[in-house]
């Protein structure tokens, strides 16, 4: 283990060791008032600029639209990360770098809004900028939610229907244009959840209908036609995306309880997949809470699952996963959760995802209000018109192999991620003492063991070929562990501690370094780690406190703010050298990742 002794003197390296224009951004000032974002250079650790449009800032928290708990670690999908005071920020595929959402104060309350970018070699830039809205000036023109492109290179954006009910493709590398998709069209109110940007078309629902764009130079939003239909006149902005996103499948109807399910591609009308309308529960995403998405179609856009409710004999609430093809005359709906095929106090649905053109995965388990089902098993189905679905259990907690399904499973997870490369289903089962980390892997019947003996799984990160965990044992003693991102083997153990010391805030570079905080009663420690080699790095220099946030940058250095009573020094420290102190004032502040 390499222990470089902190040290508050900057420490000059050879300048082949920093890439041409790196940069270090920094956020200085509070984190709940204005402030600046300055730039140093990572090697010599001084100040290399401070943008006068980048001063007289505050940063703030905004969401992506269609995040779900089961995709956080996808590669082919941006990740929200909340380590920013006050704020959040969106980590980009594709190493682009992390956006960041702010707001800048006027004269007689008014202000203005916009994005900023700060790239992977820390060059911050203001992507869009707007005046405020309403009385004064003084309110956000943007929705919350934005949707990112699969490859990070682009994300849509949305503003409130008082500031024009606009439609804004925005590149984030390039030119950095902005590409205005509703040019033509009068304001509408778009709803935030309702966006989508696939590889080669854009969506966004609005209170009169689903406008979508083809996303070359120029093209303009159109409404999705409905064919031989009568054109829905409720649209709720419930919507998903499939996993290639070159479809969607959004709810719409009459009123919120008579609602149908379209499928839509890039071209062409909506085809409807319900032959009687009724209501459509949300999409699932993060916001909806734990247990989705329960809305998803397949690729081909040829069949769309989603979540209803209804009551059961007893009268208790009933959740059951509905399935059908969105073809120009529909059929009756299937639904798979039926009590002939499952036992009847298997109320709670969970985890839809299709894979392939006709396969479904689903959960099917016991209610848990606030959380994921409780007791549970994984199912996939085969769909095929006009035959019977052909179900498999395929994590076997219950015993039943085949329909009907009439023994209650064991599983009882906290947490359910796919494997970056979509192999598999990382899952923790909460069971206290007996509870463990587990794997299900498409092929495979029934769960393979990580770790058992698992009582809290407290934190994860997976990123390139590594994974990075933390987990606390029914005595209370927290361990850290490292494996690769397949969790294919045995994890590695890194340490142990007792119940009163936490390993937190983990952040992955694309090379499986990690860096992380371990925290007890007398402050916080700063480390990183090579998940493939296990090769480790501690800071030393007694307990301070860190954060919030850390990150990499472009060489590989780990950024960070310690923090000592009110002074705050920003770090960059990289793999081979000592750290180095970059010379900002020392007041309040934090490093603003780009990775």
């Amino acid at each position: 283990m390499r222990n470089p002794t902190f040290t508050l003197c900057a420490i000059g390296l050879l300048a082949s060791a920093t890439p041409a224009q790196e940069h270090v951004a920094v956020w200085e000032g509070p984190a709940a008032g204005p402030g600046a974002i300055a730039l140093y250079d990572p090697a010599t650790g001084l100040p290399s600029g401070a943008p006068a449009e980048l001063s007289a800032i505050w940063l703030l928290p905004f969401e992506l639209a269609g995040r779900t708990d089961l995709t956080e670690f996808s590669p082919a999908r941006a990740r929200r990360f909340t380590d920013i005071a006050g704020a959040s920020r969106v980590r980009l595929q594709s190493g682009v770098g992390s956006l960041y959402h702010f707001v800048r104060a006027g004269s007689g309350g008014s202000a203005s809004f916009g994005f900023l970018l700060v790239s992977r070699s820390a060059e911050p830039r203001i992507l869009i900028e707007r005046a405020g809205i309403g009385a004064g000036g003084g309110r956000n023109p943007f929705h919350s939610q934005i949707a990112v492109a699969p490859d990070g290179l682009a994300f849509l954006v949305a503003t409130q229907a008082a500031g024009g009910g606009d439609l804004l493709e925005i590149e984030t590398s390039g030119a950095f244009a902005i590409h205005e998709r509703t040019a033509a069209a009068g304001p509408a109110r778009i709803f935030p959840w309702g966006l989508q940007l696939g590889a080669n078309f854009g969506v966004a629902v609005t209170n009169f209908g689903v406008l979508r764009f083809d996303r070359t130079t120029g093209a303009q939003a159109a409404l999705i036609g409905f064919g031989a239909d009568a054109p829905p006149t409720y649209f709720s902005g419930i919507l998903a995306a499939s996993n290639d996103t070159s479809h969607v499948v959004f709810a719409a109807g009459t009123s919120a309880q008579m609602q149908h399910v379209y499928s839509a591609g890039a071209s062409g009308d909506a085809r409807r997949a319900t032959q009687t309308a009724g209501p459509v529960m949300r999409a699932g995403t993060a916001l909806d809470g734990h247990g989705g998405p329960w809305l998803a179609v397949s690729d081909d856009g040829v069949w769309c699952a989603w979540r209803t409710t209804g009551s059961s004999a007893t009268g208790q609430v009933t959740h059951e996963c509905m399935v059908a093809r969105a073809q120009n005359v529909p059929a009756p709906a299937e639904q798979l959760s039926s009590d002939a095929r499952f036992l009847d106090t298997l109320d709670e649905v969970a985890l839809f995802a299709f894979r392939g053109p006709a396969r479904l995965l689903f959960g099917v388990g016991e209610q848990n209000p606030g959380g994921l089902p409780g007791k549970l098993d994984l199912f996939s189905v085969d769909l095929q018109a006009g035959a019977v679905p052909q179900f498999q259990n395929l994590t076997l907690t219950s015993g039943d192999a085949t329909v009907p399904f009439t023994a209650v499973p064991t599983l009882k997870p906290s947490r359910a991620v796919l494997l970056p490369d979509g192999s598999g289903i990382v899952l923790h089962d909460d069971s206290g003492s007996s509870g463990d980390m587990s794997v299900w892997r498409d092929g495979v019947p029934g769960l393979q063991t990580v770790l058992g003996q698992v009582k809290d799984l407290d934190t994860l990160d997976i990123r390139g070929p590594g994974a990075l965990f933390a987990v606390r044992r029914d005595g209370g003693a927290r361990e850290l562990y490292r494996g690769s991102s397949t969790f294919l083997g045995a994890p590695t153990l890194v340490t142990s501690t007792s119940s009163l010391t936490w390993f937190e805030r983990p952040v992955a570079r694309g090379d499986g370094w990690t860096g992380y905080i371990e925290r007890d009663l007398n402050g916080e420690r700063l480390a990183r780690i090579d998940t493939a080699s296990g090769a480790l790095d501690a800071l030393l220099g007694g307990p301070a406190l860190f954060g919030p946030a850390i990150g990499w940058s472009a060489n590989g250095s780990l950024l960070f703010t310690r923090i000592q009573g009110s002074y705050h020094a920003h770090i960059a420290w990289p793999l081979a050298a000592r750290p180095v102190r970059l010379l900002s004032n020392g007041s309040a502040g934090q490093i603003l990742p780009a990775d």
